[in-house]
């Protein structure tokens, strides 16, 4: 359950650089190249940089997400985990992010934050009176149909 809830803090981070500004900068990706064209040829992908770095985060997330899944996949293990973290790495690097001083971050954050849940003690507060004032009513005799029976 934390690893969402660091995961979350992540996802809260980039979402405040993109309400900063950091998000409509386009970042340049070269030397995509598509093989299905006649003639090929090359071609520019143009991503903002929080579009990218959310990119990143899900791949580096889903990889370590799978990796505990796929413990026994050879096939996962050998190859997929391996190029999904080169892909992810080779983001990074194309925009100078660093995922793992970013996670970090955020759980060195997550560690400070005050985890009290005030809506859940307004909720429980609410049921405690909820269930006082329907114990008086609960006192009144009543005769229960197990009791009409036995009699």
């Amino acid at each position: 359950m934390k690893l969402k809830f660091v995961q979350l803090s992540l996802l809260d981070e980039l979402i405040k650089a993109g309400e900063n500004g950091d998000n409509d900068i386009e970042v340049p990706i070269k030397g995509a190249v598509n093989v299905r064209s006649h003639p090929i040829k090359d071609f520019d992908v143009r991503l903002a940089y929080g579009d990218l770095t959310l990119i990143v985060a899900m791949l580096r997330d889903y990889v370590k997400g799978l990796d505990e899944i796929k413990q026994d996949d050879i096939l996962w293990n050998v190859y997929y985990s391996k190029k999904f973290r080169e892909m992810a790495d080779k983001i990074s690097a194309q925009i100078n992010y660093d995922y793992d001083a970013q996670y970090l971050k955020c759980l060195k954050k997550a560690e400070k934050e005050d985890h009290s849940d005030v809506g859940d003690e307004a909720l429980s507060l609410a049921l405690k009176r909820g269930m006082a004032k329907a114990k008086p009513a609960e006192t009144t005799p009543q005769t229960s149909e197990a009791e009409k029976i036995a009699s």
